[in-house]
C-alpha cells in the first residue's frame, strides 16, 4: 500500500519526490500492510452443563407411565379388576405390556423426584426403568443414582 503526500503550491523536489499532472510536489510512503486472512477461529462455543438434565418428552412420558401403573395397582387393591388381563383388556392394550409396566407402581419417591426435576440419568427411558427396576427402595436409588448407570 502507498500514501501519496501532495503538498500544496510546492513546486520544490526533494529526494523521493514527483511532480503531479498539475505541477505539485508529491511524495510516496510505502506502507508495509496486508490484509489478515480469514480463517475460521475454532474453539468451544458452549460449555456443557456439568450434569446434563433428562429430555422432557422422556420425562413426561415416563412420570406417566407411573402415574399410569399406580392407578392399576390401585385398582387391583380395591377390587375394581381382579387381574392385570382385565386390566389389559379395559385399557386395549396387550396382558404382557401391563403386566411389564405394572412394576413402575412400585417407583422410589427419590427417584420420582429425580425424574420430575429432571436430573434422573439422560438414558432412562420407560422400557429400561421397567426391566430393571429393583424391588427395594434402597437399590432403585443405587442402580439409578448417577447419569448414565441405567445400563448397569
Amino acid at each position: 500500500m502507498e500514501v501519496r503526500l501532495i503538498s500544496a503550491g510546492s513546486t520544490e523536489l526533494s529526494g523521493g519526490d514527483e511532480l503531479t499532472p498539475c505541477g505539485l510536489a508529491t511524495t510516496t510512503l510505502p506502507l508495509l500492510w496486508a490484509a489478515p486472512s480469514f480463517v475460521a477461529v475454532k474453539g468451544i462455543v458452549h460449555y456443557p452443563a456439568a450434569k446434563p438434565t433428562m429430555n422432557p418428552e422422556t420425562r413426561n412420558a415416563l412420570l406417566a407411565a407411573i402415574a399410569k401403573a399406580r392407578r392399576w395397582i390401585e385398582d387391583l387393591k380395591l377390587g375394581g379388576v381382579a387381574t392385570l388381563a382385565e386390566i389389559a383388556d379395559r385399557e386395549g392394550l396387550g396382558e404382557r405390556h401391563v403386566r411389564l409396566s405394572a412394576p413402575l407402581a412400585f417407583v422410589a419417591p427419590r427417584l420420582v423426584a429425580t425424574i420430575v426435576d429432571g436430573t434422573a440419568p439422560t438414558d432412562l427411558t420407560v422400557t429400561t426403568l421397567a426391566q430393571r427396576l429393583p424391588y427395594s427402595w434402597t437399590n432403585q436409588e443405587r442402580r439409578f443414582r448417577d447419569i448414565g448407570t441405567a445400563n448397569s
